[in-house]
C-alpha cells in the first residue's frame, strides 16, 4: 500500500461530448458536424503506482473511433506513455495545454471525446486531481490536474454533449494500489448539474475495477469498445447510442466479473434529467464482411464460455423485411455462407472450450422437425430439436438488416435451447464487395467503374461501392442473360437440350425434376469489348464451387470438391475464346488440368436429400450462379447432388493470372415442374 499523508487515490475520467440526437439513422448518413477525439492514458508514473495495459486501451479505443468509426484521422490526438513526441507525453503540462486547447476547437454541431486513463487523487482539502505521468500522490495540488478545472474546460465547450466515464483504478489484477478509494458517484458529483452531461462510473465506491490480463485491457474498457464496435448497437441502424452503450456495458462487465473473477463490479450512471435524449456515440463504418463474422465469432465464443455451454449449432442466416422473417429468399447464397464462416471460426476458438455440432446432424434434425425460424420462440420447439441433435445446449441464429447498396447491417444471437433466453448479441455493419453482392441472388452486368460520390454525404465511394451501386440499379431491369447484348450466355441443358428458362422480372426458373441430369453450358458470344479476351468465371451451383479447392492439412495438400465459397475468393474457370466458344460443366469436379478431368455428375434430387442441404444450407437451394470477370496479369425446392463420377477433358482453358474486375453475375433459380404449374 502506498503510504502517504496528504492524498488519496481516486479513479479517473472519459469525457465524451456525443454526437446530436437528431444524427440520421443510415449508416451512410454523416452527422451534420465533426468528429473529435483527444485520448489520454498514463502507465508508467514517476512516483505512483505503475498501471498495465492503460496504453493499449487508449489504441483498442482508436481503433473502434477510426477504422469502426467515422472519426477522422487528423481530427484524433493522443497523449499517452508510447508518444514518440515528447510533448505528447502525459504530463501535466502537456494535458492541460491539450485539454484547453482541445476544447476550444469543436462547434455546436461537432461531436469530441476526451478519453483519459490512470490515477486519481484528493489532497486534505477534499479538492479532487486527474494524476498525470508526473504527479507526486503526497502533493497532488501542484502536480495534478484539478477536475473543478476540468468541469470549467468542459462547461465551455461548444459540443452539445457530453459523457463522462470513470474506470477506477485498483490494485493486484486491478489497476492501482489498494490505498482508501474515493467513490466513483463522489467524483461523478463534481461534474453532477452540467448541461448535457451524463457519466458512467467503471464501477461502484465499495468495488474493485478489475483488470482482464487474456484481453491485455481493463475489463470495463474492454467491453466499452466492443460496445463501440457496434456490438451494442440493439436496433442495427448503424449508430450506437447512449441508451444501448450503458446496458451492454454494464451487463457484460457484471457477468465477466462474475464468471471469470469472482468478483462483483456494477457500471453505474449519473444523468442529469431531461438534458440528453439518446445521443449517438459512434456512428458505426462498415467493415470488410470477413470482418464482421470474426468479430461476431469471437463475441459468441465467449457467451458460449460464460454461460458454460459445451455444444451449439449454427443456423442459416435470414433476413427480416416488415417484420417477416425470410430464409434465403432475399438474400441468395449470402446467409447460408455466413452461418458457414461462423461455423468455421467456432470450430477454432472452442478447442478445449465447446463443441460445434456438426452440420449433417443439425441440418437432419432440421429436417425432421420442420424446424422453422417462428420455433425459436417456442420452448418445446428448441428442447425436441436438441434432443434430436443429442447434445446442443445453444443455437446460433444471425439476420439481416436494414441492407442499402453494399451496406448491410448484421446481427447474431446466442439462443439456449433450454428456454427461450437469449445469452448474447453481437454484430456489426458490413460493406459487401462485388463478388459478396453478386451471392444474393440478383443478376447484373456492370456498365459504370468511374468514380462516384455518394449523393447524401458527398463523399467519394470506394470502387467496389460504386461497382455494388451500378448493378444493384442494373439488376431492377431483366436479366442479363437475356440481353444479345451480354457476352455469356448461361444455358441448363438435360441430355443435350435446353431446358426453357421462364422469365419472372430479374429471375430466370428453369424446371428440374427429381432424378434429372442435367449440365451448364457457357456461350461466349461475339459481342462487347471483350469478345476475344480470355475471360475468369466462377461458377457455384448452391452455393458450392463446380471447381475443386485446395485444402491444406498439416502441411499435406489436398483437394475438396464441392466446397461451399465466398465468391470472391472461389477458385476460377478460364474461359479463352480462342480455343472455343462454348463449354459445358457437367458436374462438381474432383480434378482438373491432369490431362482428363475428373467430375460428380448435376443430379437433381429433393431439396432435403441435395449435397448442399447436407452441408447445412437450409432453404436456400436451387440456384446457378455465374459470375464472370476480367483477366489480370413458397416453391418446393430442389437441388443438386454430386451424383455418378465421370471422368472427360473439360477444354477449359486454365493458364496463370489474377482475377480482375467483375463484369456480371447471372443466376437461374431450378425448381420442380410442380411449382411451376
Amino acid at each position: 500500500m502506498l503510504k502517504r499523508t496528504s492524498s488519496t487515490l481516486i479513479p479517473l475520467v472519459i469525457v465524451v461530448c456525443l454526437l446530436p440526437s437528431s444524427i440520421h439513422a443510415q449508416v451512410s448518413n454523416q452527422s451534420t458536424g465533426n468528429s473529435w477525439a483527444l485520448l489520454m492514458s498514463v502507465e508508467q508514473y514517476d512516483m505512483a503506482p505503475s498501471l498495465r495495459y492503460t496504453s493499449n486501451d487508449v489504441l483498442e479505443l482508436t481503433d473502434a473511433l477510426t477504422q469502426r468509426g467515422f472519426y477522422n484521422a487528423q481530427q484524433l490526438a493522443t497523449l499517452y506513455d508510447r508518444a514518440e513526441d515528447k510533448q505528447f507525453l502525459p504530463s501535466k503540462e502537456n494535458m492541460m495545454r491539450e485539454i484547453a486547447a482541445f476544447l476550444e476547437r469543436p462547434q455546436p454541431d461537432d461531436s469530441v471525446l476526451i478519453y483519459f486513463s490512470g490515477h486519481g487523487f484528493r489532497d486534505d482539502s477534499n479538492t479532487l486531481f486527474l494524476a498525470p505521468k508526473d504527479c507526486d500522490p503526497k502533493n497532488p495540488a501542484d502536480t495534478g490536474v484539478p477536475a473543478r478545472w476540468l468541469r470549467q474546460q468542459l462547461a465551455s465547450c461548444p459540443a452539445k454533449f457530453k459523457l463522462l466515464v470513470l474506470d477506477a483504478c485498483h490494485a493486484g489484477n486491478e489497476k492501482g494500489d489498494d490505498t482508501d478509494r474515493v467513490r466513483s458517484d463522489e467524483l461523478g458529483d463534481v461534474f453532477r448539474g452540467l448541461e448535457g452531461v451524463a457519466t458512467i462510473a467503471s464501477s461502484t465506491g465499495d468495488q474493485k475495477s478489475l483488470m482482464w490480463d487474456e484481453k491485455r485491457q481493463s475489463l470495463f474498457s474492454y467491453w466499452l469498445v466492443q460496445a463501440l464496435k457496434g456490438h451494442a448497437d440493439g436496433n442495427n441502424d448503424g449508430v450506437v447510442s447512449f441508451s444501448e452503450v450503458y446496458p451492454y456495458v454494464y451487463g457484460q462487465v457484471s457477468r465477466t466479473a462474475q464468471a471469470r473473477f469472482r468478483r462483483k463490479q456494477q457500471p453505474v450512471r449519473i444523468v442529469r434529467s431531461g438534458t440528453l435524449g439518446d445521443p449517438a456515440i459512434n456512428q458505426l463504418r462498415p467493415q470488410t464482411l470477413k470482418r464482421v463474422l470474426a468479430d461476431t465469432a469471437e463475441q459468441i465464443a465467449w457467451a458460449l464460455e460464460f454461460d458454460e455451454l459445451d455444444s451449439v449449432g449454427v443456423l442459416e442466416f435470414s433476413g427480416r423485411s416488415n417484420n417477416t422473417e425470410l430464409l434465403g429468399g432475399d438474400f441468395g447464397l449470402l446467409g447460408s455462407y455466413c452461418a458457414e464462416e461462423v461455423n468455421r471460426q467456432l470450430l477454432t476458438l472452442g478447442v478445449g472450450q465447446f463443441k460445434v455440432v456438426d452440420r449433417r446432424r443439425l441440418h437432419e434434425a432440421l429436417s425432421e422437425q420442420r424446424f422453422r425460424l417462428a420455433d425459436l420462440a417456442s420452448t418445446k420447439s428448441l428442447e425436441s430439436l436438441a434432443d434430436s441433435v443429442g447434445e446442443m445446449p445453444a443455437l446460433v441464429r444471425g439476420s439481416f438488416l436494414n441492407r442499402s447498396g453494399e451496406v448491410i447491417n448484421i446481427q447474431t444471437e446466442v439462443v439456449q435451447t433450454g428456454g427461450i433466453s437469449q445469452s448474447a448479441m453481437a454484430g456489426g455493419v458490413a460493406a459487401l464487395n462485388e463478388s459478396e453482392w453478386a451471392m444474393i441472388g440478383k443478376s447484373a452486368v456492370v456498365t459504370d467503374r468511374r468514380p462516384q460520390t455518394d449523393e447524401q454525404t458527398g463523399q467519394f465511394l470506394t470502387t467496389s461501392a460504386t461497382v455494388v451501386r451500378n448493378m444493384e440499379e442494373n439488376s431492377r431491369q431483366g436479366n442479363p442473360a437475356l440481353s444479345e447484348n451480354f457476352p455469356f450466355r448461361v444455358r441448363v441443358m438435360v441430355n443435350n437440350v435446353e431446358r426453357k428458362p421462364i422469365s419472372k422480372g430479374n429471375d430466370l426458373v428453369v424446371p428440374l425434376a427429381e432424378g434429372e441430369i442435367y449440365s451448364v453450358w457457357i456461350d461466349y458470344r461475339d459481342v462487347g469489348p471483350n469478345a476475344d479476351k480470355p475471360v475468369f468465371m466462377r461458377l457455384l451451383v448452391d452455393g458450392l464451387n463446380t471447381m475443386p479447392e485446395k485444402l491444406s492439412t498439416k502441411g499435406v495438400q489436398t483437394w475438396e470438391w464441392g466446397k461451399r465459397v465466398n465468391l470472391s475468393e472461389a477458385r476460377h474457370w478460364v474461359l479463352d475464346p480462342s480455343k472455343r466458344r462454348t463449354w459445358a460443366i457437367k458436374g462438381f469436379y474432383t480434378g482438373v488440368g491432369t490431362g482428363s478431368d475428373t467430375y460428380r455428375e448435376f443430379t437433381v434430387v429433393d431439396a432435403q436429400q441435395s449435397l448442399a442441404a447436407r452441408q447445412h444450407f437450409s432453404e436456400n437451394i436451387g440456384l446457378i450462379t455465374a459470375a464472370f470477370y476480367e483477366r489480370e496479369g413458397g416453391q418446393r425446392a430442389v437441388g443438386t447432388t454430386g451424383g455418378t463420377e465421370r471422368e472427360e477433358q473439360v477444354g477449359l482453358y486454365r493458364k496463370g493470372g489474377s482475377v480482375g474486375n467483375l463484369l456480371g453475375v447471372i443466376h437461374i433459380r431450378y425448381v420442380s415442374p410442380d411449382a411451376l404449374r
